[in-house]
């Protein structure tokens, strides 16, 4: 079961891609940059999703608006993910200015990767990454 949305930003969650129920799945040189969501995943968002993995990718400079979101460039709940050889950078949320990663058993692996200039809005809210 595969779904993806693309968004021009606002409501919801995923600003530039939404992937639901998406298993062992692998993207490399994704570029997403300047997108945004209300809620979740300014960039991306990934729900119930399982071994998607980014490598040689960038997602820079994308937000999330609503004071109670999370993952201004990668937003996981409830899934697994990888980022490798990948930049991460310049994105802002309330929580998990770059990633964010909620739910049970949820987990991103990051390798070889940069994370820079991310920011995190609320007290302890993550700029680079969020784990709840």
């Amino acid at each position: 079961n595969q779904a993806i949305a693309v968004n021009n930003g606002g409501q919801g969650a995923g600003g530039a891609v939404l992937l639901t129920e998406v298993y062992q799945s692998s993207l490399h040189n994704v570029s997403v940059s300047g997108c945004s969501a209300a809620l979740h995943g300014g960039g991306i968002s990934l729900e119930r999703c399982a071994g998607v993995s980014f490598t040689e990718s960038d997602l820079s400079n994308n937000t999330v608006s609503d004071t109670e979101g999370c993952g201004g460039g990668l937003h996981v709940n409830q899934g697994t993910s990888a980022l490798e050889a990948s930049v991460v950078a310049g994105n802002t949320a309330p929580r998990g200015g770059g990633v964010c990663v909620v739910g049970n058993a949820s987990s991103v692996v990051v390798r070889a990767s940069k994370l820079a200039r991310n920011v995190g809005d609320l007290a302890g809210g993550g700029g680079g990454i969020y784990v709840d």
